[in-house]
C-alpha cells in the first residue's frame, strides 16, 4: 500500500512587518438621516496586532471590555450587549471580554 507523507520542517523566519493598534478606549456612535443617535458602542483596552513573515501571517485581537448601546428613546433594551461580571477569585488584570487569534501559513507546494 502507498501512503504519502508530509515531512515537517521547523523553520524560524524574522517578521518583515509588525503592526500594532492599541486604543486604551473607543467609541463610535451610528446616526440615522435625521441625525438621530441610534447605536452607541464603545471598548476599552482595544489591542490589534498584525505581523507577516516568510512563514505566516498572524492576527491577534484582544478587547477588555465591549458594550452595544440602543440609544432610541423607545427602546426596550438599552445595553444590547455586554459581558457578563466575573466572580473575582483571582488576582492580576481582570481577563478580556473578546480574545482572537488567527494564524495563516504561506504554504507552498514543492
Amino acid at each position: 500500500m502507498n501512503q504519502d507523507a508530509f515531512e515537517t520542517v521547523q523553520q524560524e523566519s524574522p517578521p518583515s512587518l509588525i503592526v500594532f493598534i492599541i486604543l486604551e478606549r473607543f467609541g463610535l456612535s451610528l446616526m440615522n438621516k435625521s441625525a438621530v443617535e441610534v447605536i452607541y458602542f464603545s471598548t476599552e483596552m482595544f489591542k490589534l496586532e498584525y505581523s507577516t513573515s516568510n512563514i505566516s501571517q498572524t492576527v491577534n485581537l484582544s478587547i477588555g471590555h465591549i458594550q452595544l448601546d440602543n440609544q432610541l428613546p423607545e427602546a426596550t433594551f438599552q445595553v444590547v450587549l455586554q459581558p457578563s461580571p466575573m466572580p473575582s477569585r483571582r488576582t492580576g488584570p481582570p481577563l478580556p471580554a473578546v480574545q482572537a487569534s488567527l494564524v495563516l501559513l504561506n504554504d507552498s507546494c514543492e
